[in-house]
């Protein structure tokens, strides 16, 4: 589908790291030396893409060391090569039976010592699906995050990966889409939760597992992994419909109910900037709770929130055509 996206309600200030530079560089390097592509063309476009940048919005916060924001990068650069390469831009089209060898590929490395290191039916799936690289990434860090926070990456992890097979699922059953579905299914799918709770690992925040128990704390990272969809799905819509017409997005699901595109984009925008709005309630009350983690999370969130609306905006990765500022 095509349609001009219009600047979607985001009224958190803009930052970005003085890293940026330095991470688009190693991101670069990094994918190439890791063999994180299917071809020249895909490895140019991921240098075009800016993954650093990426990172250094969604974590622009002062005094993280580069080494740690080198691996911050690593992990999201990591993230776009498995989606790109197995799930939703894959040649076989979201096919199936390559999501799922992929989605046991991946959880396989979070089994615990001792346990399967790969997928057992398929002798290539170390290679194919680089799982060394995902073990050197779960090795370095588990040495710099808490353990309760590399417990919780580990599990949010692992949701994200089954996430990619409800969509293969629909597809085989012949049955269409349904927006409530693919709503409760998304929260996981944008792997917010998991890239979050790395940005806490090394931005050093204070919040404990008892501070992300609190009601409005779990509002308030689910209301940010919705807007953070809804911003996904708004910027990548045109780039994702040429890409695999299969793909699922907000407004292409809006779309199918009879809207033109232009609607349907606007109809997704309204609802990313209701969920906005939601959002920053949800934060003025864990802010008023006073206490000193879960402050720090909103801090965390917030960044992240703004970091990545930047970014869709921005990047080659979408091309997204935008629509005239708003009034």
């Amino acid at each position: 589908m095509t349609a001009p996206v219009p600047e979607l309600y985001c009224p958190i200030p803009s930052a970005v790291s003085d890293w940026a530079d330095a991470l688009n560089e190693h991101a670069a390097a990094w994918m190439a030396d890791n063999h994180l592509y299917a071809n020249s063309a895909k490895l140019a476009q991921y240098q075009a893409s800016k993954f650093g940048t990426f990172a250094a919005r969604t974590c622009p916060h002062p005094g993280i060391a580069l080494d740690l924001m080198k691996l911050y990068t690593e992990w999201l650069a990591f993230g776009f090569f498995y989606d790109d390469q197995f799930m939703d831009e894959s040649a076989a089209a979201n096919g199936p039976a390559t999501v799922a060898e992929a989605v046991i590929a991946i959880v396989s490395t979070f089994t615990p010592p001792g346990g399967t290191g790969g997928a057992p039916v398929y002798a290539h799936t170390d290679t194919e699906h680089r799982l060394p690289v995902m073990h050197s990434l779960l090795e370095r860090t588990a040495v710099v995050a808490r353990p309760e926070q590399f417990d919780r990456l580990c599990t949010h992890m692992v949701l994200w990966s089954y996430s990619y097979l409800y969509e293969a699922l629909t597809l085989v059953s012949g049955r269409p889409m349904r927006l409530a579905g693919f709503c409760a299914n998304r929260m996981y799918n944008i792997a917010s939760l998991p890239y979050v709770t790395l940005a806490q690992i090394v931005a050093g925040c204070s919040a404990t597992a008892e501070d992300l128990a609190h009601p409005d704390a779990v509002l308030m990272g689910c209301l940010a992994a919705y807007q953070m969809g809804w911003c996904n799905d708004i910027h990548s819509a045109d780039h994702e419909t040429r890409v695999n017409p299969g793909i699922t997005h907000l407004p292409g699901l809006i779309a199918a109910q009879g809207k033109d595109p232009r609607t349907a984009m606007a109809e997704a925008a309204h609802i990313h900037d209701t969920t906005m709005r939601s959002y920053l309630d949800a934060e003025q009350r864990v802010l008023a709770t006073g206490r000193a983690g879960l402050i720090d999370y909103a801090r965390v969130l917030r960044a992240w929130v703004r970091g990545h609306y930047d970014w869709c905006r921005a990047t080659r990765r979408y091309n997204a055509p935008l629509a005239h500022r708003r009034p």
